[in-house]
């Protein structure tokens, strides 16, 4: 397998953006966020998909890898971790808390409070931007050994 460039530039992409919609509520009060349970909502639906993003990232790059699966998604950062694609020990622990917190999103929304939510984007929408800086560090290094997919080995999904 060989990783897309364009690929992850479209989640970067989608991290940034909705990253950039946190940050545009951050600060704001707790009491405003739960007046409006729809912007609510949104707030909750941007910090998901940006979470998302960590996890389809993390997930490409371990497949290219061949690097073992992680059982749980919150592994995947662990993986990096260790075999080198991440170098930020601290990130790498505060990463899987997110993703967790991403299950009790999908899975258990009920108990969801805006606490969680408004802790998260005060204190830790910077790890998105640190995440994706180490992926790119990674992609470079991989770009300079030709392990990168370019126009020339690009396989055309049409074909």
């Amino acid at each position: 397998m060989v990783i897309d460039p364009r690929f992850i530039e479209r989640i970067f992409s989608e991290i940034e953006n909705h990253v950039a919609l946190l940050h545009q509520v951050r600060a704001e009060s707790l009491d405003s966020l739960a007046r409006d349970p729809l912007r609510a909502l949104g707030v909750q639906h941007a910090l998901q998909i940006a979470i998302e993003g960590v996890l389809t990232i993390s997930h490409h790059v371990i497949a290219y890898d061949n690097l073992q699966s992680p059982e749980k998604n919150a592994d995947t950062v662990a993986t990096l971790l260790h075999h080198g694609v991440l170098s930020d020990r601290e990130l790498a622990e505060r990463l899987p808390r997110m993703i967790a917190f991403r299950n009790l999103m999908v899975h258990r929304y009920w108990k969801v409070e805006l606490e969680q939510i408004q802790r998260i984007i005060q204190n830790n929408l910077g790890d998105f931007g640190l995440f994706c800086s180490q992926i790119q560090d990674y992609l470079d290094r991989r770009q300079s050994s030709g392990g990168l997919a370019t126009p020339e080995n690009r396989s055309n999904p049409t074909e």
